[in-house]
């Protein structure tokens, strides 16, 4: 990978899965971590939050840009948007689908407050 190159970053925190697609940014997926914040496994839940923070440091200390990204929704975003590596968050399914219920307003509102309150609660307001 040379300076300039595009492609995205599709992990779960480790370095070994990093895949090559070519559109310019990168993704940084906490799937694994909701499904073990789901599971009531808070154990596991840590552990691949930490991969996760790792692996958006590992992305930047390459060069990378970090993006948050997909299945995001307002709690996951506020602790995604506090890593002072993500500069974006892949957030328009889930703001389209609550828009849904509650307006498009409101949606925006409330993602706006809660990336606000994860940057403010890492320090990277």
């Amino acid at each position: 990978i040379d300076a300039g190159d595009a492609f995205n970053l599709a992990f779960g925190g480790r370095a070994d899965d990093v895949v090559r697609a070519g559109d310019g940014f990168n993704l940084l997926f906490g799937n694994a971590e909701d499904d073990a914040v789901t599971a009531g496994e808070t154990a596991r839940a840590e552990s691949e939050w930490r991969r996760i923070v790792a692996g958006a440091a590992l992305a930047r200390s390459a060069g990378l840009e970090v993006h948050g990204g997909h299945g995001l929704d307002y709690a996951t975003a506020e602790k995604i948007a506090g890593l002072p590596q993500v500069v974006e968050l892949n957030i328009g399914y889930f703001m389209i689908g609550e828009a849904l219920f509650v307006g498009l307003a409101e949606t925006v509102r409330q993602m706006r407050a809660a990336m606000a309150r994860g940057r403010e609660a890492a320090g990277a307001a």
